[in-house]
C-alpha cells in the first residue's frame, strides 16, 4: 500500500492489487512492481506495509524528506562517500530514499521514495536479483525485497554475514552496479542518496513487553510512542496482530481527530533528541 502526497496537499491512496503481483515470487517482492507502476506519476511515494498504521495525522511527507543523511554507524566507505558527494553537490539535492534502521539495519516496512532516475534504477536493480528470491537460503539474512536492498547497499549486517558464511566462495559475489547505471559506482555511493532517519521518526515498532536480545540496545528509538508518525506491527502474528491493529486504529489521529496532548507535530523531534540532533 502506498500513500502519496500531491501538489494540492491532499493524499491519494493506492492499494496494490493483483494486477501488479508477480505470483512466481513471494508477494512482498511485488512492492517493487507497485512502486514502478506508480512512482512516475508523483514527486514522492510513501510506501507502508499492510501491518503498518499511520498514527500521527499532523506529520507531513514534507517533514520527512530532506537532504541525504548517513546512518549513525555507517558501513565501511560510506562516510568517505558522503564527504565526496557533499563536496561535489552544488546545489544540494534532496535524498532519493528516506528510510530508517532497526537493530538489523535498513527496514523496508515504511519508506519514502523520490521520483528520480536513481530511484527507478534502484527498483529495477533490486528486482533483477533473482538469485536472492529462493526462500531456502536460510544462511542469507532478511527476506524478499529487503534482502535485495541489503545486498545492493552492502549493509553492516550483510557484510558481516558475507565474510562469516563465505558467500563469495559459494557463488554470491559482492554487488557491482551495471555499466552506465544511474546508481553510481559502488554500494557506498548508493548510501549518499539515502536519508536515514531515527526509527521512531518513520517506522516505530510496537514492541513486545519484554523484548529480548539486541532490541534492548535500541529500545528507546525503536518503540512506538504517542506522537510518532507510524506504528509497525513487525513480528506480531495472527490474532495478536489483529487485536493490536484494532487498538492502534482507535488511537490514530489520522483524519478528523486532533493529535493527542503532547504529541509532536514533527515526529522527527523525538528522534533528534534520542540521536543527539539531526546531524545535518
Amino acid at each position: 500500500m502506498q500513500l502519496t502526497r500531491l501538489a494540492s496537499l491532499r493524499y491519494t491512496l493506492i492499494v496494490a492489487g493483483a494486477d501488479v503481483i508477480d505470483r512466481s515470487r513471494p508477494p512482498a517482492w511485488s512492492k517493487i512492481l507497485a512502486l514502478q507502476a506508480h512512482l512516475g506519476s508523483y514527486d514522492y511515494v510513501l510506501f507502508v506495509d499492510v501491518d503498518v498504521l499511520v498514527m500521527n495525522g499532523a506529520v507531513r511527507i514534507e517533514d520527512l524528506v530532506g537532504p541525504p543523511r548517513p546512518p549513525p554507524a555507517p558501513p565501511a566507505g560510506v562516510a568517505e562517500a558522503f564527504a565526496a558527494a557533499a563536496a561535489a553537490a552544488s546545489p544540494a539535492v534532496p535524498a532519493d530514499l528516506v528510510i530508517s534502521e532497526d537493530w538489523n539495519g535498513l527496514n523496508t516496512g515504511v519508506f519514502v521514495l523520490r521520483n528520480s532516475p536513481w530511484s527507478h534504477a534502484l527498483l529495477a536493480e533490486m528486482w533483477a536479483q533473482e538469485q536472492l528470491v529462493a526462500p531456502v537460503q536460510h544462511a542469507i539474512p532478511f527476506e524478499y525485497e529487503q534482502r535485495a536492498l541489503h545486498y545492493l547497499m552492502n549493509t553492516a549486517m550483510w557484510s558481516t554475514r558475507s565474510v562469516r558464511k563465505r558467500w563469495v566462495e559459494n557463488g554470491l559475489p559482492p554487488w557491482r552496479p551495471p555499466a552506465g547505471s544511474a546508481l553510481g559506482g559502488s554500494s557506498a555511493a548508493l548510501w549518499t542518496h539515502l536519508r536515514v532517519l531515527p526509527q521512531c521518526a518513520l517506522n516505530a515498532y510496537l514492541l513486545y513487553p519484554l523484548s529480548k536480545g539486541t532490541v534492548f540496545g535500541q529500545r528507546d528509538s525503536s518503540k512506538y510512542a504517542p506522537g510518532d508518525f507510524a506504528a509497525h506491527l513487525a513480528g506480531h502474528k495472527a490474532s495478536n496482530k489483529v487485536v493490536l491493529f484494532e487498538y492502534l486504529l482507535r488511537h490514530s489521529t489520522v483524519g478528523a481527530h486532533a493529535p493527542p496532548p503532547g504529541a509532536a507535530g514533527d515526529a522527527s523531534q523525538r528522534g533528534q533528541a534520542l540521536r543527539g540532533g539531526d546531524g545535518e
